[in-house]
This record gives structure tokens, C-alpha cells and sequence, in this order.
């Protein structure tokens, strides 16, 4: 079937049949989907306190407590527009791939070509999603800047002590640190903010090395279900997915490092150098997706909403794919950041 601006579900359907690219944070942290059909995203924030049940005498009344509350957070995520232009006389080449006689008419290529530029639209998305999960976790905040788009800042409110960066002999790699100590204390801060133990330790290659460097560590870790190379004394190379270096009593240590292409062509980390993550599933992180408001295709309530349509003059076909994802971690104080370095 052509694909025209007019089969936009059609459009849709084909681009979750696409394959999808790994992205490690959000399918481990951030598990579940939420397509709003509002500009906005709203979610509650349940407090519960700590209060102890009072002591009464069994012949008197019993004592009046008050229960926690909650707060209705609300976002307006940005939007995402990857759009490329094209033009016919792509469709006459040979498809990498293709016999060099062709095997496909011009028609086909075309079709072919727009699906493929769809995929990749869907995959540039997928990787700002994951940018965005990692800059959460980082820093409790998702900072939106881009041209023609001043500059806002997404702060989820995690406690300050909780992104802190060590200094001086305080730092990995210091004669004297204790470094389970300093995982270990910040673990007993995210459990006293959220009420619930950390268990995943998440680092970056350069933390990793001196984790793994640290002969304390390697005499504590048990890496029996870990990646073979994972005690190599040498750099650690970096994954796009989670790569597990061991265990040492509740927590589950693992290497994670990502990349995408900045603006100005330079390679950027999704993890910042020496980083250390510390949180757990209980973080609760929702992939979130405003409403696109497009006047061809409606108030379309999804995670991608492509539009292709045909400009005649000069001839030309557009594909582009609109979202406007924002990665919500609902409890925010589940998580941590040190950089160690």
C-alpha cells in the first residue's frame, strides 16, 4: 500500500512492526508505556510517613493519626520532529543490497526508502528516550534546550543529598577509600528518602575500572554469573546494554555506557565519566508521551505518530516522525548519583 499522509494508523502499525534497538535504562528502569491523549503529563505523588502505632490502654479510646497525601505533578514534554526530504531520483538507484541489474521498479524503492527512514527516525527517538532516562538518573533532572527552543529544566525534586560528586581524598581511587562504604552509605540515604533498599549499582566504564581495580572488591565480588571479561585489570569496555560485573551481598554491579551524536557531530556519553548509579526497579520509571497535536492526523495519543506526504513543486516526499516523550522517574529519591572522580 503507498504510504500517504491519509493511513496515518497504517503508518503506525508498520513502525512498531519495525525492529526495535536496544536501549538498556529504559527497558530495565523505565518498563512502562503511558500514551496520554493531553498536552500535558499528571501523575500523583503518594507520601507515607513513618508514624508508629501509638500506644493506648486497652480500656480507652484509640488515638486519632492522619494518613500521607499525595501531590499531582504535571509536565509538558517537548517534541521530538526527525524529518527528511526525499527526492525522486533516489528511488532510481540501485538499494544497498540490491542486484546490480535491480530487482525493485522506482515505485518500490521509494516505498522501501521511506520505511527505512522511518526506522531510523523511530530509532533517533528511542535514543533521545534513553538520553533522557540516563540525565534523570544522573542528575534528577531532564534539561530541554535546542534551536528555536529556550532553554526549560525538568526537575523531578530527587534530595540534594542524593546527587553529590566526591572530592578530594574522599574519591575512588584514593588511598584509604572504602568504596563499598561509600555505595553502602548512600544506599541507607536512598532508603531512608524512599523507604526502600536500593539493589542495582550501575557504572560507567571509567568507575568501573577502579571499582574492579580495587584488590578489596575483587576479593568481595562474586562474578560467577557475570560477563567472562568482566575482572580484567585492563580498560572495560563499554556496552550499550547492561553488562553484570558481579555481586557483593544485595547489590548487582553493572557496567553501562552508551553514546549518541551531538549537534555539532561529536560523539556525547549517555553516562558522564566516573558516575555511579544506585537504584533499583522500585525507581518506577514510566516512558511517558504527550498527546501530538497535528492537524492532518488529529490529537494522536502515541509514542511515535509518522506522517508521510508529497510535495509537488519541486516533487518531493516527506517522512517525518513526531513524539513528545518524557521519562518519568515517579520516585525519584529511589535513586542516586556519585561521581567518584
Amino acid at each position: 500500500m503507498p504510504l500517504t499522509s491519509a493511513d496515518t494508523r497504517t503508518l503506525i502499525r508498520a513502525v512498531e512492526t519495525l525492529h526495535r534497538p536496544s536501549v538498556w535504562l529504559l527497558d530495565t528502569f523505565y518498563p512502562e508505556l503511558v500514551e496520554f491523549d493531553t498536552e500535558s503529563i499528571d501523575f500523583d505523588v503518594i507520601s507515607k510517613g513513618r508514624k508508629l502505632a501509638p500506644y493506648v490502654h486497652p480500656d480507652l479510646p484509640g488515638k486519632n493519626t492522619r494518613t500521607g497525601g499525595y501531590e499531582t505533578k504535571s509536565f509538558t514534554p517537548p517534541y521530538v520532529k526527525p524529518k527528511e526530504t526525499v527526492k525522486p531520483k533516489r528511488a532510481k538507484r540501485r538499494r544497498a543490497g540490491e542486484a546490480y541489474t535491480g530487482e525493485m521498479s522506482a515505485a518500490e524503492r521509494l516505498e522501501a526508502m521511506t520505511l527505512d527512514i522511518l526506522d531510523e527516525q523511530r530509532t533517533a527517538v528511542l535514543r533521545r528516550k534513553e538520553q533522557q532516562a540516563a540525565e534523570a538518573l544522573d542528575t534528577g533532572q531532564i534539561v530541554v534546550e535546542g534551536e528555536d527552543y529556550p532553554r526549560q529544566v525538568v526537575d523531578f525534586g530527587r534530595k540534594a543529598e542524593l546527587t553529590t560528586s566526591l572530592t578530594g581524598a574522599n574519591r575512588w581511587g584514593e588511598s584509604g577509600v572504602d568504596i563499598l562504604k561509600t555505595i553502602r552509605d548512600k544506599a541507607a540515604l536512598i532508603q531512608k528518602f524512599s523507604g526502600i533498599a536500593p539493589t542495582e549499582v550501575i557504572l560507567d566504564p571509567e568507575a568501573a575500572d577502579l571499582l574492579t581495580g580495587n584488590a578489596a572488591i575483587r576479593d568481595l565480588l562474586d562474578n560467577r554469573n557475570a560477563a567472562p571479561a568482566s575482572l580484567e585489570l585492563g580498560p572495560v569496555v563499554p556496552v550499550s546494554t547492561g553488562a553484570l560485573l558481579g555481586n557483593i551481598g544485595r547489590f548487582r554491579f553493572w557496567l553501562y555506557q552508551d553514546f549518541y551524536e551531538q549537534d555539532d557531530g561529536s560523539d556525547g556519553q549517555m553516562l558522564p565519566d566516573f558516575t555511579c548509579i544506585i537504584t533499583s526497579s522500585a525507581l518506577e520509571g514510566v516512558q511517558a508521551h504527550g498527546a501530538i497535536e497535528d492537524a492532518d492526523l488529529g490529537l494522536v495519543a502515541a509514542e511515535y505518530a509518522p506522517k508521510v506526504w508529497n510535495e509537488k513543486d519541486p516533487s518531493a516526499r516527506i517522512a517525518m516522525t513526531q513524539s513528545a516523550p518524557l521519562m518519568v522517574p515517579t520516585r525519584i529519591n529511589h535513586s542516586a548519583r556519585m561521581r567518584v572522580r
